[in-house]
Order: C-alpha cells, then structure tokens, then sequence
C-alpha cells in the first residue's frame, strides 16, 4: 500500500480520537465546576459508560461481521455511526445550563455506541485491507500514530502545553512514520 492510501487511511483515527480524550479528561471538570453535578454523579455515570462499553464491544463486533450491505459492511457500519456519534458530542460538550446527571449518562452511552460501531468498524477494515502480517502491522502503526502526531504543532506552537512527556513521543513518532 502507497503512502498516500495509508494517509487516508489513518485520517478518521484524528476525530475518533479527538472525542475520547475531552470526554475522560475535560468533561468530568466542566460538568462538575462549571455546570454544578457531584463529582460522585459524574464519576457514577462515566463508570456505567464505561462498563456498557465493555459489553457493546463484543455485540458491536458481532453484527459488523454478520451484516452483509451492498457496498460494503465496514464502510456502512462506520458511515452509521457517524450521525450517531455526531449526535451524541454534541449533547455530551454543549448540554443545556441546568443538567443532571442522567443526561451525562444517557448521552454518554449513545457516545460510547456510536464511537464503538466507528472504531471497530474502521480497525476491522484495516485488517481486512491487507493481507500480510507486516502490511497490517504498518497500517495499524499509521492509524494509531496519527492522533499523536496531529497534536505535536499545538504543542510545539503553546509554550504552555510543552513538556518532554507530550514532545519526545511525538518527535520519535513521526520520525518513524517519516
């Protein structure tokens, strides 16, 4: 596979991954200081998330494997999940002034199905692109090294974000991929 197939590929693992990353890291913060909920409410709700994801996972895989459309089962698996997903972000990171703790439940299981139907649609795609060991190997590198990579420039052009434990893995990252 060409250079540029593998920068395509990898593209989508940029917003899948810039989705999990504020749910576990920014949104307990806001919806505890800035929107009032306990933080034992908070953490209730993403622990009940958490655990669904846990038993959607398997369920999710099942039905991308035995689900046969037209046009392929990865591509309108993932195509599914988007609006879902979309659906769910939005609620999850600009919810109503008054809000209560269901709504950071409700919204973060439609959050956590729809980011499941995604990434196991798009990692079993990869697999399912190339036959070899190393050539999956190569594009699961590519995939999983793209997230990183897209956040070095922001960290490189923030001095306060600048820290040898976001810099040195990027830098070796891109080093590789390059």
């Amino acid at each position: 596979m060409n250079r540029r197939t593998l920068v395509f590929y990898a593209l989508p693992a940029l917003p899948l991954a810039a989705l999990t990353l504020p749910l576990y890291v920014l949104v307990p913060t806001f919806y505890t200081e800035t929107l009032g909920l306990s933080l034992a409410a908070v953490g209730a709700a993403l622990l009940l998330v958490r655990i669904f994801d846990a038993v959607i996972d398997p369920l999710v895989g099942l039905v991308a494997d035995r689900w046969k459309p037209r046009f392929g089962r990865r591509r309108a698996l993932f195509l599914c999940s988007l609006p879902v997903t979309a659906l769910a972000a939005w609620n999850l990171f600009w919810p109503p002034e008054t809000v209560e703790s269901r709504h950071l439940l409700i919204w973060g299981l439609v959050m956590s199905a729809g980011h499941t139907m995604a990434l196991i649609s798009y990692t079993a795609w990869g697999a399912e692109l190339e036959g070899g060991y190393d050539a999956r190997a190569r594009l699961a590198g590519w995939r999983e090294a793209a997230p990183p990579i897209s956040v070095q420039p922001r960290i490189w052009y923030n001095p306060e974000l600048q820290s040898t434990l976001f810099l040195v893995p990027g830098l070796i990252a891109f080093i590789i991929m390059i």
